[in-house]
């Protein structure tokens, strides 16, 4: 292992304190700051999750329909809802 490096950024050749470094002290700083920058606005940039219907609100749409929580999510999970719709507009 060699005892100096050269600096990535700058080119200065300091001497090495570790082995995996690849820039001098006050490049280290700079390149910490633009790497957190660049990490921020990367998961900044990611949509996030759609938000699930809250257990209110299914539980609401099951009481108007006349359905308890339990009977309206196993139509909601089966595909079963739009037959029960349909069965009550007769």
């Amino acid at each position: 292992m060699s005892d100096t490096i050269k600096c990535k950024l700058c080119g200065e050749i300091v001497e090495r304190t570790n082995a995996n470094q690849s820039y001098c002290k006050k490049c280290s700083d700079i390149h910490k700051r633009q790497w957190a920058t660049q990490y921020y606005f990367a998961r900044k940039a990611v949509p996030p999750k759609p938000a699930m219907q809250s257990l209110n609100k299914i539980a609401a749409e099951a009481r108007s329909l006349g359905l308890t929580y339990g009977k309206y999510v196993a139509l909601l999970n089966n595909g079963g809802l739009d037959d029960y719709l349909k069965h009550m507009k007769r």
